[in-house]
């Protein structure tokens, strides 16, 4: 189904886009988008999906893109390291997980809700500081190439804390909740 004929005017206008330039994008003409933006005409359901087609096409174009939004370089706990030295340098950062590396490969994330679960099984946090780092290991944050859409982006980091931009297996970025309210 699709959108409102209403729907044509508003979107032409948010992407700067003339009568005449969507026309020529949709192969029709200008006296046609102008008489459907102003109601005195209906056009056929072809002409419709053009148009739509057309300001969809824009639109992806005009959407940001992951490399542009994440955050490079990243910070990175190794597997074997004692979590006291990821604690100190999460919380010098400012920063509530890290990827875990192993060999220059993600196995994993360090969060703060896996080092709480370390605490919730009687761990100290003197034991904490020299435990290492794959006790407290979760799965790995979800991965991206660096053209991911922003709306893709939108919709992995409602189901998680963040996510990383990689390329041929090479970290390139990692794109938090935060990055996107900024």
């Amino acid at each position: 189904m699709l959108p409102s004929l209403d729907e044509i005017r508003k979107r032409r206008v948010s992407l700067g886009l003339t009568q005449g330039g969507l026309a020529k994008l949709a192969g029709i003409s200008q006296s046609l988008v102008a008489k459907i933006e102003s109601k005195k005409a209906e056009p056929s359901y072809s002409n419709a999906k053009r148009i739509f087609e057309a300001l969809d096409s824009l639109h992806s174009k005009e959407e940001k893109k992951a490399e542009e939004i994440m955050l490079s370089p990243i910070l990175s706990a190794k597997i074997s390291e004692p979590i006291g030295k990821t604690l100190s340098l999460m919380r010098g950062r400012g920063v509530s997980q890290l990827p875990v590396l192993e060999g220059g490969v993600v196995v994993g994330t360090i969060s703060e809700s896996g080092i709480l679960s370390l605490i919730e099984k009687g761990y100290t946090m003197e034991d904490i500081r020299k435990t290492p780092v794959k006790e407290a290991i979760e799965p790995a944050l979800p991965q991206v190439g660096r053209n991911t859409r922003y709306s893709s982006i939108i919709q992995l980091l409602k189901e998680s804390p963040a996510i990383l931009v990689v390329e041929k297996g090479k970290i390139l970025g990692i794109i938090t909740k935060a990055d996107l309210v900024r």
